[in-house]
């Protein structure tokens, strides 16, 4: 017999591999490990409606916080597109409602307008003979009732009238709030105030906070003619 023979002799033999695999799973591990990845699967196909309808509610909103930054700073700076009443000559005074911008909702979209059709109603008017349109932005989230739909500045230097669906914010403390709600039912509130400043908050959790670049102001909603 030869030498390696002889020293295997004494040693313990291996146990034959069950199923015919040495590293495999049984089937009760199988199982568990599916049932682990099917119920998290499911966990996170349930939060991604809830997550794309709170970002198009955040985007919506931001949305309507800039082109509102956009209108009031057009106002204080009088920018007046070249082709916003093209009859007029550049330095008639008429062409100053060129510089009057506001913010409306109206069929699913953001307009950004020019105050040019009906100078002393103060609200975005449509049609051929309605106001100039600056710019559009489409929206998915829809308008709580009773929010206000049409914002306005007018210049006062070295400030802006705020005018909300016609009405003046005439007084330090006025304030015209207006609540967008998402498709899962989530809102958030855009908060104008007299001078033009706006805040945001998320009326779902109560938390809110104002935008960067404008100073906070509290105040009841009112509108004074």
């Amino acid at each position: 017999m030869s030498e390696n023979n002889s020293k295997q002799k004494g040693l313990p033999r291996e146990a034959p591999p069950v199923g015919g695999s040495k590293w495999g799973f049984s089937l009760v591990e199988s199982l568990v490990v599916v049932a682990i990845i099917s119920t998290l699967t499911v966990l996170g196909l349930t939060a991604i409606p809830g997550l794309r309808s709170h970002q198009e509610l955040v985007t919506d909103t931001e949305n309507f916080r800039a082109m509102l930054l956009d209108s009031k700073q057009r106002t204080i700076n009088q920018v007046r597109p070249a082709d916003c009443l093209p009859g007029l000559a550049v330095d008639d005074p008429a062409r100053a409602a060129c510089s009057d911008v506001g913010v409306a909702f109206a069929y699913g979209e953001l307009i950004q307008y020019a105050n040019t059709a009906n100078q002393d109603q103060y609200t975005y008017e449509t049609g051929v003979s309605g106001d100039y349109e600056i710019s559009r932005k489409n929206i998915v989230s829809t308008v709580l009732d009773g929010s206000a739909i049409s914002f306005l500045f007018i210049s006062a230097p070295p400030t802006v009238k705020t005018y909300a669906d016609g009405g003046l914010l005439g007084v330090a403390n006025d304030a015209a709030p207006i609540t967008l709600i998402a498709t899962d039912g989530s809102t958030r509130t855009v908060t104008v105030h007299s001078l033009g400043t706006i805040d945001i908050g998320d009326s779902s959790n109560s938390s809110s906070s104002s935008s960067s670049s404008e100073n906070s102001n509290s105040g009841n909603s009112g509108k004074n003619k």
